[in-house]
């Protein structure tokens, strides 16, 4: 990224989140970096003094942490588990916005069923444009122990049948086979 960004410059910058100090006067405060560790890494190794951001006043640590998920999945470094861990907390952090709302959407039916909450599987799906069978295959992965996800990354298969026909594997299995380098 170092070598781009000292060719083209930096196209898109980086995302930080103003917290305010206890002060006062609110006068001061700390930026925290929502999106682009990359990019300001890079920045850094360049020797830049400063790099262009778009700084957020009113976001909840909730909401810059979804920012930051939504970046890490598109992102192609993620192992399978990691990918898996940010699905699963996207998850549970907008369920967790949404049980704070105190009024429920109406439905538009006579009667009154049919509205379906914004949260869960189904939004995840919608937001991250990601298959329900996925997010689905990442909650489960997640809740895993981490002795459970150590063992599920170092497969007992041997190497030449770990790459055999990998898209006919069920979902659970192609995500740790894609996790081993």
């Amino acid at each position: 990224m170092a070598t781009s960004m000292a060719t083209i410059g930096l196209r898109v910058p980086i995302s930080v989140r103003l917290v305010p100090d206890e002060d006062p006067d609110g006068v001061g405060g700390n930026f925290v970096l929502i999106s682009g560790a990359h990019r300001l890494a890079a920045a850094k190794k360049l020797g830049w003094g400063k790099i262009e951001c778009v700084v957020y006043r009113d976001e909840s640590e909730d909401t810059a942490r979804l920012w930051e998920i939504a970046e890490n999945l598109h992102r192609a470094e993620l192992t399978a588990t990691e990918r898996a861990e940010n699905i699963a907390e996207w998850i549970a952090i907008t369920e967790r916005l949404q049980s704070g709302q105190s009024a429920q959407n109406e439905s538009k039916r006579p009667d009154g069923r049919g509205h379906r909450s914004q949260s869960g599987v189904r939004a995840a799906s919608r937001e991250l444009g990601i298959e329900r069978t996925e997010i689905q295959c990442s909650i489960k992965i997640a809740s895993l122990t981490p002795e459970a996800k150590a063992l599920a990354v170092s497969p007992r298969l041997p190497r030449h049948r770990q790459h055999r026909k990998r898209r006919q594997w069920p979902a659970k299995v192609r995500l740790v086979a894609e996790a081993k380098p």
